[in-house]
């Protein structure tokens, strides 16, 4: 094994949407307009997939939810400021990174640009594979295969790390090793310590 792949959120940042949206607004009707309207809308997805561009989400939202139209633009040029680090994670990445090759593979949109150098933790990958600009997402095998492809990387060699189970499953049937990742980084050193054991 030679390259370590992770998810961001829930493995390199904390992806709460709840939280996020209390740091947003004090406003509880708002909260729940974030969670459930926003983050959970189909132009969110639609970003993603890199099918739309930041201006249409927001001019879609404000059409759709006019009254949140203010609150629908803050939240785009604001929610990451809460995105915050999984410490746990930056060390076990700074305790490995001398043996393996890490790299990003995200449903994310294109504005991770936006936000990644102010996170601690991205400055030890290697290179960022991001859904948005692809045009494909997990748990879909060909995302997997590009990426693969895209780092002229050999399956067997990567290690993929996703909290989602299916995103995971869609990693192995490309080639991949897998990891579900329940928040546990010693769990997830165990694991790693079981695949070199094997390999020798």
């Amino acid at each position: 094994m030679k390259y370590i792949v992770l998810d961001m959120g829930n493995v390199c940042c904390r992806w709460d949407p709840r939280y996020i949206a209390s740091q947003l607004t004090d406003d509880k009707d708002e909260q729940d307009f974030l969670v459930q309207s926003l983050f959970g809308s189909f132009q969110w997805k639609q970003l993603d997939k890199g099918d739309i561009s930041i201006n249409q989400a927001i001019q879609q939202l404000t059409k759709q939810y006019p009254q949140y139209g203010s609150l629908i633009e803050y939240t785009f040029n604001h929610w990451y400021d809460f995105f915050d680090v999984i410490d746990e994670m930056e060390q076990f990445i700074i305790e490995y990174k001398n043996d393996y090759d890490f790299y990003l593979l995200s449903n994310c949109s294109v504005q991770f640009d936006n936000y990644y150098q102010s996170k601690s933790i991205f400055k030890y990958f290697k290179d960022y594979y991001l859904s948005a600009k692809h045009h494909m997402v997990k748990p879909d095998k060909a995302i997997f295969l590009d990426f693969l492809n895209y780092y002229h990387l050999e399956g067997h060699e990567c290690l993929f790390v996703d909290d989602i189970e299916e995103n995971v499953q869609g990693a192995k049937a490309a080639g991949m090793k897998g990891y579900c990742f329940d928040g546990d980084v010693n769990k997830l050193k165990k694991y790693m310590n079981i695949l070199k054991n094997e390999s020798k």
